[in-house]
């Protein structure tokens, strides 16, 4: 029988071994504990830009490997766009306003891309 405090105990823990991390002064590891034990991106985000700004390597990573993937698989695309902003790349960020978030993506994989493929991207996917 699990008693219904169990849960809410869990998660108590989890945030402790955040709390220690930052502690320890492992920033990275904490990011981690809070978006993927806990659940709470808006917690590692605030997390990471609190302890070392908007352009430190923790919250361009988080950006990078995690919240741009998952705002590809939901297909927000306001969240890729705010990720795009922060991350410094505004063209981006307005492109991903325009076309659906995985072809953007995928767009942005690519190394070369030439004009007509663009506007190709931007007309197939005015549908989104």
């Amino acid at each position: 029988m699990i008693f219904p405090w169990y849960n809410e105990l869990i998660n108590l823990f989890i945030e402790y071994a955040a709390a220690f991390f930052l502690l320890a002064d492992s920033l990275k590891d904490a990011v981690n504990v809070c978006f993927n034990q806990l659940n709470d991106m808006q917690l590692a985000i605030a997390v990471a830009r609190v302890y070392e700004g908007d352009n430190g390597p923790v919250f361009t990573e988080l950006l990078t490997s995690k919240i741009l993937p998952l705002a590809a698989q939901q297909g927000n695309k306001w969240l890729a766009t705010w990720s795009f902003w922060m991350l410094g790349r505004r063209a981006d960020a307005v492109r991903t306003l325009i076309v659906c978030v995985t072809q953007c993506l995928m767009f942005l994989l690519r190394e070369t891309v030439f004009f007509f493929e663009i506007l190709m991207i931007i007309f197939s996917s005015l549908g989104c």
